[in-house]
């Protein structure tokens, strides 16, 4: 049973992941874990017995309001309690909080709220960006815009660098769901016909059906720009890319200077994997 950690901070935009995993459910076997990373100021003029106290009820509090912000949202949907379970745990470092609980609780994807458009630093949030140039369990990024629908096919952005490893990672989660995969890749254009030959060859020994999609590079615009259009024409359920987290996930997605203010809507749930080293 594929394992999700979903992240709410009760706004509305980490509201869309809890959409997002919750259609998941719908699909697929899952175990849905609610996370909620809080701390509580402690007042030092608070005897020992009184602090204790203190801290005792505000934490029932924000569990209670861990489960009722959830049990609306799965009310809504209609998703049964007994698919998931609520969990709170206590640090003044969110997104190390959210890391640690993922790693150790063996949990297959991370799934976290965006704000879906915007400047790019300001896109994901700082926890969700932290979180994905950290993560050594995959990221779904869930825009605020997501609305529940089947999930029926993903679109892949790859580099064709490590095409088979990441095929394998991917094809899991494909596998479970169904659902049609399409790969993309922006070649230059004297790579187009080698790299359509060998994806080709690679497409044959699958047994599974993925569309390959190369296309020229488009210099004149970024690759996020070049990126976002193919995904309008496409209309994936799902983005999936891969991240080289030597690097920050937005410095390879760009290929830009940091300075550069990009606009880059996302649209549908963006599935970041970790490069294996």
């Amino acid at each position: 049973m594929t394992k999700i950690l979903v992240t709410t901070d009760f706004s509305i935009y980490s509201k869309a992941a809890i959409y997002f995993a919750m259609q998941l459910a719908k699909q697929i076997p899952v175990s849905i874990t609610f996370f909620h990373s809080y701390h509580i100021m402690k007042p030092t003029s608070f005897s020992k017995e009184r602090l204790e106290a203190y801290v005792k009820e505000r934490t029932e509090e924000i569990a209670a309001k861990l489960k009722t912000f959830i049990n609306e949202t799965a009310e809504d949907l209609r998703i049964s309690d007994d698919q998931f379970n609520c969990v709170i745990k206590e640090s003044v470092v969110p997104d190390g909080n959210i890391l640690d609980y993922a790693e150790n609780g063996g949990f297959d994807y991370i799934c976290m709220g965006t704000r879906g458009a915007g400047r790019i630093e300001k896109i994901f949030g700082t926890n969700t960006s932290h979180v994905i140039n950290k993560s050594e369990v995959p990221v779904i990024a869930v825009p605020i815009n997501y609305t529940p629908k089947r999930i029926t096919n993903l679109l892949y952005v790859s580099d064709l660098l490590s095409l088979k490893d990441e095929m394998k990672r991917i094809m899991v989660l494909a596998r479970s769901l169904q659902v049609n995969v399409e790969v993309l890749h922006f070649s230059f254009p004297s790579d187009i016909s080698r790299n359509t030959v060998a994806t080709e060859h690679f497409r044959k020994q699958l047994n599974y059906p993925v569309k390959f999609n190369i296309q020229e590079n488009d210099f004149q615009y970024t690759l996020v720009k070049n990126i976002a259009t193919a995904a309008e024409k496409a209309s994936p359920s799902l983005l999936v890319m891969f991240t080289n987290q030597t690097k920050s996930f937005f410095e390879k997605l760009l290929f830009s200077s940091n300075s550069e203010n990009v606009a880059f809507n996302t649209k549908v749930p963006l599935l970041i994997f970790r490069k294996n080293k």
